[in-house]
């Protein structure tokens, strides 16, 4: 009941179609494919609409739904996330792009190892980015090949919370989200409690903050990365 958008899983075979086909008038979709595209899964966005998230990763997109693969999987799960989610936190760290003033302003009131961090950022990961993107995508490669009881979210934030039972997704049920109904798991319940544990329990109120970033935002337009520095700057 506080969580405040929705998110879209897909089967392997669905969010690969998907990725190929044509989008309607007015929408796209962004994933790996896409130069300059900082996530490790695909967004379903509006492009009459303008959102750059993180000013550290210049990439303009606009209003978006996450869409995310899940992937079959039998034991080997575990194994192969802790795979995959090094290969994507390689990835992200390389999509930042910080200029040395705020690696100076950013640096100030860290430990050591946290200016050493955003050290690296600035002078490898940024640097290699073609390379950490082709390893996350050969690690998404590996992990689609299994079988097995577990359907799988590799690129989740939750990391092994995200290994599913299979039954869960045998079906759908209609839920309500604000004025309108959706299609969820069947297995809902046992999902949202191994992803948030008592999910009906509402987060302190000092918690009650969207996680979601916008540096800039227009809901009227798309616009281009310069027409939004220009305003920026305006």
């Amino acid at each position: 009941p506080w969580d405040d958008d929705i998110d879209v899983y897909m089967p392997r075979k669905d969010y690969d179609k998907l990725l190929e086909m044509q989008m309607p008038d007015g929408f796209q979709v962004r994933s790996l494919k896409d130069k300059g595209y900082w996530a490790p899964f695909a967004k379903w966005i509006n492009s009459n609409t303008t959102l750059w998230e993180e000013k550290s990763q210049p990439v303009i997109i606009g209003v978006y739904i996450d869409l995310f693969v899940l992937d079959e999987a039998g034991d080997e799960a575990q194994s192969q996330m802790k795979v995959v989610d090094q290969a994507a936190r390689n990835f992200r760290r390389a999509c930042t792009h910080w200029s040395w003033i705020d690696v100076w302003d950013k640096a100030k009131g860290l430990h050591p190892m946290g200016f050493f961090r955003l050290f690296l950022d600035k002078i490898w990961y940024s640097k290699n980015i073609d390379r950490y993107t082709e390893d996350l995508k050969k690690a998404q490669h590996l992990a689609m090949q299994g079988s097995g009881d577990y359907l799988v979210s590799y690129n989740g934030p939750y990391q092994n919370r995200e290994i599913y039972r299979k039954e869960w997704f045998d079906s759908v049920v209609r839920l309500p989200f604000e004025d309108f109904s959706v299609n969820v798991p069947v297995g809902y319940d046992a999902y949202l409690k191994q992803l948030y544990r008592d999910y009906m329990q509402f987060p302190p109120e000092d918690k009650r903050q969207t996680t979601h970033s916008h540096y800039y935002l227009n809901l009227d337009k798309g616009m281009t990365m310069e027409e939004v520095l220009r305003e920026i700057n305006n």
